[in-house]
């Protein structure tokens, strides 16, 4: 299910279209934890909305309350999320009081195509999925470094500048070493999974005669 249009709860104009609600649960994915702020009015009766969004890679919520209750209502969902509370706990459990309307959506799964985003000096690679605005990190090896990094750069992917400094600074006078390295690794792996599939088929022929002798 993806996201739908935000209607005014007043006189149920568009508030915000499906396109622009998406737009905006990414940003909240991505923003400290996992909520946003906006406001916005009515362009039929001009009512004034404070809107919150929160979001995870599963589900978001959307509270509209009064302008005036805005920084109140984000203190107190931030509290409670920061107190290990879920979206849909959260969603329950509003003060039905103080909201205008509170919209509760999953969001649509994401088939996520991981990219470079930078270097952590605390020795990982920080990924980002340009569709959904998720975050992942890997650890810093040979491998991730030729995966993430060098592989799509070869291949003229688009990359930004800030990127591109780091790999052209920081990685390619290593290139040859990072390649090297990641090379010894595979075929390291590779001959573990050599090994896995012989232990397998061992064990499976021992089932056969197992099965005879008992």
């Amino acid at each position: 299910m993806k996201p739908e249009a935000l209607l005014c709860p007043k006189c149920h104009q568009t508030l915000m279209t499906p396109q622009i609600v998406r737009q905006h649960v990414k940003i909240a994915t991505t923003a400290q934890h996992h909520i946003t702020i906006h406001q916005v009015d009515c362009p039929k009766c001009n009512e004034k909305y404070g809107l919150i969004f929160i979001a995870d890679r599963k589900k978001y919520l959307v509270v509209l309350v009064g302008p005036e209750r805005l920084r109140d209502e984000v203190t107190a969902i931030s509290q409670q999320m920061l107190g290990g509370g879920k979206i849909a706990q959260l969603w329950q459990t509003l003060n039905k009081n103080h909201i205008k309307a509170a919209v509760l959506g999953k969001r649509g799964t994401c088939r996520h195509s991981w990219k470079f985003r930078q270097l952590h000096p605390l020795g990982f690679i920080q990924l980002v999925c340009p569709k959904c605005g998720g975050q992942r990190e890997e650890a810093l090896t040979a491998v991730n470094l030729v995966r993430f990094v060098l592989r799509p750069y070869s291949e003229g992917d688009e990359i930004i500048k800030r990127q591109k400094d780091i790999i052209e600074s920081a990685i390619l006078p290593r290139k040859h070493e990072i390649i090297a390295e990641a090379a010894k690794e595979l075929d390291r792996r590779l001959k573990m999974n050599e090994r896995r599939r012989l232990q397998l088929k061992t064990l499976r022929k021992f089932c056969n005669t197992a099965a005879l002798v008992t």
